[in-house]
């Protein structure tokens, strides 16, 4: 999270009084909920493409299925950096998007743990694959190793998973008697 007055923040309050001037920041982060729109995305991702930043810090943007953009700057000082051991894809027809869960094995589920201890009460940046997924706030230390995002959608699910190996767990078949009541 970027402190108030640093040049991160001076360079977000300038993009969103140029790009979107009817952006609302989620209070305690840099980042703005604005209408999801084809060409405002591509304006957007261009933009902040050409609009450097201090070291230390980075742009993201996204959409997701409540057909929102999502942009923000998020500080790359503290990163907490893992290899899923495990994960899933479920669909969400209420929604039409889907929810990732994930699960860390148990080593990497202690780190975890600590770094959302240290964290509560800040907004994080989630990215699998350098592709940015959500910002949550951190409300409590996550100390289960599982996460998941919701509200993701379709086409970004494809990107993320289009080199992953499907692992399919065989169901012991059990044989069934059948009895004919007359």
């Amino acid at each position: 999270m970027a402190t108030v007055g640093s040049s991160a923040t001076e360079a977000f309050e300038k993009f969103l009084k140029n790009y979107l001037p009817d952006a609302v920041n989620a209070p305690g982060a840099l980042m703005a909920f604005v209408p999801d729109d084809t060409e405002l995305f591509e304006t957007i991702t261009s933009a902040i493409g050409n609009t450097p930043l201090k070291n230390g810090y980075s742009w993201f943007c996204s959409r997701n299925s409540d057909s929102e953009l999502i942009v923000g700057i998020m500080n790359t000082d503290q990163v907490f950096e893992a290899i899923a051991g495990e994960a899933s894809i479920d669909f969400n027809s209420h929604f039409g998007a889907f929810q990732l869960s994930w699960k860390y094995d148990k080593g990497t589920a202690a780190l975890w743990e600590q770094f959302t201890e240290d964290n509560i009460g800040k907004y994080v940046t989630v990215e699998i694959n350098d592709r940015f997924i959500m910002a949550p706030k951190v409300n409590t230390a996550i100390t289960s190793g599982g996460c998941a995002a919701s509200d993701v959608l379709p086409e970004t699910v494809n990107e993320l998973f289009k080199d992953a190996i499907p692992i399919v767990k065989e169901i012991e078949e059990t044989p069934v008697e059948i009895i004919e009541i007359e």
